[in-house]
């Protein structure tokens, strides 16, 4: 079928003097006729270009600077608070707790909860299961928003398909427009097709390969080389067993960051849960609760605070353990070894 034919064309064999000419031509050396005004006016524009890209380099990295000293300050600030007393906050909100207290990471660790109604009840839901609803949301949701671009992109990628730019129109086009009015659309389809408030409904809208990791994945993918693939398929070996056992290897890099990024994100995550999932509240659903709280003791900022640290230290965790990979996952592409 043509649609599975890899990109490319062979280049057909030459000979004879008019090749020779060609290899001849392509190997001398451009700059050879130079003339020495030449050569120090190439020199000189080659000195400015290296200037300017490296201003240009000191002038994003001092903005990367910056922007990271306002996140550490905005998060010490934050850690800051929670350790003060409800009048120590009032007296002085920047300045150093006079008297610290653990008593309000105890207070937030005992109000995580949610109030769920369920037909006529209505219980709370605590934090062991709310942990336990946040687990199998990030893992499941992570998996899917993963695996769907991951593979759309290995077909636009690797095989000739008529369509493949329309996708990467469909990607790019979602990207830049925005959706507005859709929710209740989304809710109404959701509770009509039996999706609506359990998990494997919302692991099945949650695969979908729009979005800027289906651009990822097909850079990855554009820069595998189709050596071994080709070799597979001349001992036989099939079209999935080539995507899974020799292609997703050479990109599990990118796969793993984008995976674990995913996760991050849907563990933050407090609004999806509240509106498909009622009935399975997240920690982070618990924290919004918290922080619009308008009764004693949780509309205390300073035990506003103390939640907001507890629930940052699974994703503070997460990235000290895999700070390399997601540091150093976008340098991929090429073989190893």
């Amino acid at each position: 079928m043509a649609w599975l034919k890899p990109f490319g064309k062979k280049t057909p064999a030459r000979g004879g003097a008019a090749a020779l000419e060609n290899d001849a031509a392509m190997e001398r050396d451009p700059f050879a006729e130079e003339t020495p005004e030449e050569r120090k006016m190439r020199s000189r524009k080659k000195r400015t270009s290296d200037t300017v890209a490296g201003v240009l380099t000191w002038i994003v990295w001092a903005f990367i600077f910056l922007y990271s000293l306002t996140l550490i300050f905005l998060y010490g600030w934050i850690l800051m608070t929670a350790f003060k007393t409800q009048f120590a906050w009032l007296e002085n909100s920047f300045g150093w707790p006079a008297e610290w207290t653990f008593d309000n990471f105890a207070l937030a660790f005992r109000e995580m909860k949610v109030l769920v109604f369920s037909g006529n009840e209505q219980k709370d839901v605590f934090l062991e299961v709310l942990l336990l609803n946040s687990f199998i949301y990030l893992v499941g949701c992570g998996l899917v928003a993963t695996i769907a671009p991951c593979i759309m992109a290995y077909a636009t990628s690797k095989f000739n398909f008529a369509f493949n730019k329309v996708i990467d129109g469909i990607v790019i086009v979602t990207m830049i427009l925005p959706i507005i009015g859709a929710l209740p659309s989304e809710i109404a389809m959701a509770k009509t097709l039996g999706f609506y408030g359990t998990f494997w409904g919302m692991f099945f809208m949650k695969f979908t390969f729009l979005g800027a990791n289906y651009l990822y994945f097909k850079s990855a993918f554009r820069g595998v080389p189709d050596d071994y693939a080709e070799a597979a398929r001349i001992d036989g070996a099939s079209q999935f067993r080539v995507m899974l056992q020799i292609m997703m290897p050479m990109v599990s890099n990118i796969f793993f960051l984008i995976l674990l990024l995913q996760m991050i994100g849907f563990w933050g995550d407090w609004q999806t849960p509240m509106i498909y999932l009622p009935e399975y509240p997240t920690v982070a659903y618990s924290l919004y609760n918290i922080q619009f709280s308008t009764e004693p003791p949780l509309n205390s900022k300073p035990v506003q605070m103390a939640a907001c640290v507890l629930a940052s230290l699974p994703t503070l965790v997460v990235f000290v353990l895999f700070k390399n990979k997601i540091m150093g996952g976008l340098a991929f592409g090429g073989l190893k070894g």
